[in-house]
């Protein structure tokens, strides 16, 4: 049976899922990391065989970069913001799909952890760039209308 590592802060406004995952035991299948540093957040990662992220109100999901930027497989609702960084690197399953993405976990864990070619990610600085070019493109004035005398009607 594959283990799940559910790894931050619980969200908000799940409390049945909550009540589910206290009444579990301590050791079993399923476990959560809540305030994890750095380190061991990257630790609990490299040794992963994927990063599983049902979510359907995610914002940007910095988990799904950090774990392609590793080359962990994803597997991964499609989230518009999620999409536009990961593209087609990630496997996109629907959260109300529970039989494929059982499926998607079940392969992952039958093998040895796979590293993929990570995908091309924006670093801060590119990233940066871009939206200076952007908002400079989108600033600009308008050419002002050349001046005739005429009065505008």
């Amino acid at each position: 049976l594959p283990r799940l590592f559910i790894i931050g802060r619980r969200g908000w406004e799940n409390h049945q899922v909550f009540a589910r995952l206290d009444a579990l035991p301590p050791d079993g299948a399923v476990r959560e990391f809540s305030g994890l540093d750095d380190g061991a957040v990257a630790y609990l990662m490299e040794r992963s065989h994927g990063l599983l992220m049902p979510s359907r109100a995610e914002g940007f999901g910095l988990p799904l970069t950090e774990a392609a930027a590793r080359g962990i497989p994803v597997l991964s609702a499609p989230l518009p913001a999620a999409r536009e960084v990961l593209g087609d690197y990630a496997r996109w399953l629907s959260p109300d799909d529970a039989r494929a993405g059982a499926g998607a976990v079940a392969l992952l864990a039958a093998a040895a952890p796979l590293r993929l070619h990570p995908p091309p990610l924006r670093n801060w600085s590119v990233y940066f760039t871009q939206a200076d070019a952007l908002l400079r493109e989108r600033l600009q004035p308008a050419s002002a209308p050349a001046m005739s005398g005429e009065r505008p009607r």
